[in-house]
């Protein structure tokens, strides 16, 4: 170790009664101190009203000298640079820059100084429970807030948190994962927002995805209870959904409890279609949100979108079908009630008793055209024994005639024979 040259100092130490000056057998000097471990060893404060405390030999770089400066045990110390004002941090059994500071702007494991902060390695903080915190700034109507700051850095084991007393985080470029993942930490769904500002910082919600993987769409999916459906487009008359085909599971090894239909037509004609408009979409303002302590990282709040969105094509809109106070009464399975009450109907059922009525309706029509048939091949019998019938009146009548006729002739004959036996009576009586 190479020794201390003071050039000048003056040590002023607030010592008590018994404070001492002490020079062991290793001529090692202490104050304060009876039992100097180095050769200058000091309890107590130490004031360098003037000049500096310098190596005999301070270290090079490659362009710079440094005038004068500290340099302790292993070339641990701190040197100035005289010639443009800066200070650096020295280390190493091998003498190694390892921070810099000019003209007010910090390098940490680099020389170069181009930003207020450079630092050329890893980071870690310690700010509200294990985090970096960067202070910056956001105008918010208007006023400029020099209070605002970014968090960065792991909450606890599990996570590793962004968090910021502003309204919004802002991303100038695409959001891109390895993973493939994202999600949502402690409200359990995720929020899809559009026209999110630092006034709205929660913008138009379109599509939220609840911690059971259930999906909402729309400006009018209910938030507050949750929903009822795997998807469910809400009660908004805009969700209208456009698509090629829709295919539904329909395997006969998914079902149980199979049973035929029967009396279908019966209870069909027991509808009553409607026809009518929706009503236009009002304000969501009965959904209970949950709001949470933001006060520090790990807390995070629930967001409660606005519907305030009108289809007005859809609410000038005739629309035709069945009310779902109607149907529970008929078909208590095909309408569904949500968590708000709202009732909804599966008209996909209907297919399957419409079916069924289609079939039952078949069916009586074969029989009545079988009745049908029967009774025109008697109609066609019986028109056939009143021809019968009709020629042998013809014939009887063409007999009849040809009887009178006879008796005409027979008449003739008998009025004729008895002339006859008149005048012959009358020769009898003569004679």
């Amino acid at each position: 170790m190479k020794k201390l040259s003071i050039i000048s100092f003056i040590i002023l130490c607030s010592l008590n009664s018994k404070a001492q000056i002490t020079v062991n057998t290793l001529n090692n000097v202490g104050v304060g101190t009876s039992a100097p471990a180095t050769m200058l060893d000091v309890n107590g404060p130490i004031n360098i009203s003037s000049g500096a405390i310098s190596y005999s030999t301070p270290p090079q770089t490659s362009s710079n000298t440094l005038s004068y400066g500290l340099f302790p045990h292993s070339n641990v110390g701190i040197g100035l640079y005289s010639f443009a004002g800066g200070i650096s941090f020295w280390g190493g059994a091998t003498p190694a820059e390892y921070m810099r500071i000019m003209n007010g702007n910090v390098s940490i494991g680099t020389t170069s100084t181009p930003e207020v902060l450079t630092i050329n390695g890893n980071i870690r903080g310690n700010v509200g429970g294990g985090a970096l915190q960067i202070n910056t700034s956001n105008i918010v109507a208007g006023t400029y807030n020099t209070n605002a700051y970014v968090q960065i850095g792991p909450q606890n084991g599990g996570y590793c948190h962004m968090y910021t007393n502003t309204n919004v985080f802002a991303f100038n470029q695409s959001i891109c994962t390895t993973t493939g993942y994202i999600g949502s930490y402690y409200s359990g769904s995720l929020y899809l927002s559009a026209g999110i500002t630092s006034a709205n910082p929660k913008g138009t919600v379109g599509i939220a995805v609840w911690q059971n993987g259930y999906v909402s769409i729309g400006p009018g999916i209910p938030i507050g209870g949750g929903i009822s459906y795997l998807l469910d487009l809400g009660t908004s008359t805009n969700s209208t959904i456009r698509a090629s085909n829709i295919v539904y599971n329909s395997d006969s090894t998914l079902k149980t409890n199979i049973q035929n239909l029967t009396g279908s037509t019966a209870t069909l004609l027991l509808l009553q279609g409607k026809s009518y408009k929706f009503k236009p979409n009002a304000t969501t303002s009965n959904l209970s949100t949950k709001t949470l302590n933001t006060t520090s990282l790990s807390d995070t709040s629930k967001i409660n979108p606005i519907n305030n969105f009108n289809d007005t094509i859809n609410t000038n809109r005739i629309h035709y079908g069945f009310l779902a106070q109607d149907i529970q009464k008929i078909y208590p399975d095909l309408v569904y009630t949500d968590k708000q009450g709202v009732m909804g109907i599966d008209y996909t059922g209907f297919i399957a008793i419409l079916a069924q009525s289609i079939k039952e309706q078949n069916t009586v029509i074969t029989n009545l055209q079988s009745t049908n048939t029967k009774l025109q091949n008697s109609v066609t019998t019986i028109q056939t024994n009143i021809t019968n019938l009709q020629t042998s009146n013809a014939s009887l009548q063409a007999t009849n005639a040809n009887l009178q006729t006879t008796n005409a002739s027979i008449q003739a004959a008998i009025t004729a024979l008895q002339a006859s036996v008149a005048a012959l009576q009358k020769k009898v009586n003569a004679l």
